[in-house]
């Protein structure tokens, strides 16, 4: 498939997603902004189809998907992510967004596929070659027959990159609030 040429629109959604951050703690803002600088976020959303119902695994505090969402009213994202904490922050800041929701809970969790595109990016290096398996099936039973599965991984070279991915996860990780709200809708 083809990556499609980012509209001038689509571009300017990028600036937008990361000024929802604005209002939260400098923890916060700090990750979301070197996540942003660590993953070509914009490159991955060029993949995706600009309508159509998106599953972000992983979604932590649903920068991809707000982005997605911003880039296309057209699209219904849907975010999980086993840290409340994360999912909260995803749930306050896309509350203007209508066609963006989140929740604490995992693939597992999800049972109102099929989805037309599921997106995973740089969760597979945190879990074990069983638990890989066992998302990578529970994605394909929530995948469309037509859909698309987007993977994006943290690579080990360079090796700074990779322990800085690893150190950032776990010192948001370990800093976070064990509280957060589900997601009702």
């Amino acid at each position: 498939m083809p990556v499609a040429a980012l509209s001038t629109t689509a571009h300017a959604a990028l600036p937008r997603a990361l000024a929802l951050y604005d209002a939260e703690a400098p923890g916060v803002r700090f990750h979301v902004h070197a996540r942003h600088r660590l993953c070509p976020l914009e490159r991955i959303a060029a993949y995706v189809p600009p309508t159509g119902r998106v599953l972000d695994v992983g979604c932590g505090h649903g920068l991809f998907g707000n982005l997605l969402a911003l880039q296309s009213s057209d699209r219904q994202v849907v975010g999980v992510d086993p840290m409340a904490s994360k999912v909260a922050v995803a749930q306050r800041v896309a509350q203007g967004l209508l066609n963006a929701r989140y929740a604490v809970g995992s693939a597992a969790d999800v049972t109102d596929g099929p989805y037309d595109v599921i997106t995973i990016l740089d969760v597979l290096y945190l879990l074990p070659r069983p638990a890989k398996l066992a998302l990578l099936r529970q994605c394909r039973a929530l995948l469309a027959e037509d859909g698309l599965l987007l993977l994006k991984t943290n690579d080990r070279k360079p090796g700074w990159k990779y322990l800085w991915a690893r150190f950032e996860e776990q010192a948001m990780t370990a800093s976070a609030s064990p509280r957060g709200r589900a997601c009702t809708s």
